[in-house]
């Protein structure tokens, strides 16, 4: 007799005799399954949020499927509670398997980054995921916890460190430029810059916007970025050829990169404003 049809006979008996035994019989039949942390990893930064990846392995050593009813977590940063979530979609767990739970997690990364304070100088900070898997069975859901703890890498955001401008060729025509920015990888691992578009303001006036060239900056290093511009003068010569004339102007830089650190992506904006030195 398969071990799928001691089952089905057990229940039979236990539902004859009495739903009292019934969940005497059971508990000595059905196994509690296994709830493990495969991976718990980055999964990318968007502007604001920064994103894990959680994925758990329910191992079901019974004859019969099972289902995970629910699932609580806890995530902690630095000993520090970051998040914490509930997840009510449910899983059929096959019999006599494993199967795999993934569950995405988003919070703040302006929390991350305050975080980040308390292991100023470190490039590894301390994390542990945390929770319990509700298992619905046939003598009821089973509570099974789950915990992982270990270091993730210290992400922090690109900075650009310093904007000038040289003007290569000018005349009463236009101008053309170069846009030299300095950029600080403040990370342990190479920033591979994918792409990202620029817009340049001076005296409130738009003197150039587009796109740039994929780069890389090494780990903890300044990284350059040249950036060629082509400006016409048409209807306003007189003022922007002044400008440019000048050593130095007001400026505003918005700009937009994607980019990718260690094996994740990330997005940012970044808006600057000051005085920009200009050289010919």
């Amino acid at each position: 007799m398969s071990k799928r049809f001691m089952v089905v006979w057990l229940l039979v008996g236990a539902w004859f005799f009495g739903c009292a035994n019934a969940s005497d019989v059971l508990k000595q039949v059905v196994k509690p399954p296994q709830v493990s942390v495969s991976k718990f990893a980055i999964a990318g930064i968007q502007e604001t949020k920064m994103g894990f990846d959680l994925e758990l392995l329910v191992k079901n050593q019974n004859p019969v499927g099972l289902s995970l009813a629910g699932l609580e977590y806890q995530l902690d940063l630095a000993e520090k509670q970051l998040a914490t979530g509930r997840n009510d979609n449910g899983l059929n767990i096959a019999a006599n398997g494993d199967s795999p739970v993934s569950i995405p997690i988003w919070v703040s990364y302006q929390d991350v980054l305050s975080i980040y304070e308390a292991v100023k100088g470190q490039d590894q900070v301390p994390y542990k995921i945390s929770g319990k898997a509700e298992i619905s069975t046939p003598i009821g859901k089973i509570p099974v916890p789950f915990s992982l703890a270990g270091n993730l890498p210290v992400v922090r955001p690109p900075k650009i460190s310093e904007v000038s401008l040289k003007v290569n060729k000018l005349n009463l025509s236009g101008a053309q430029m170069n846009l030299n920015l300095k950029m600080f990888n403040p990370n342990s691992f190479k920033l591979d810059i994918v792409s990202g578009d620029y817009a340049l303001f001076m005296q409130g006036s738009n003197f150039g916007n587009g796109s740039i060239a994929p780069s890389s900056i090494p780990a903890k290093t300044t990284g350059s970025i040249t950036i060629p511009i082509s400006l016409s003068f048409a209807g306003v010569a007189g003022a922007a050829y002044t400008l440019l004339t000048k050593g130095s102007a007001d400026y505003q830089l918005d700009f937009s990169g994607q980019y990718k650190l260690a094996d994740f992506p990330m997005t940012q904006k970044h808006s600057q404003s000051g005085t920009l030195k200009i050289s010919r």
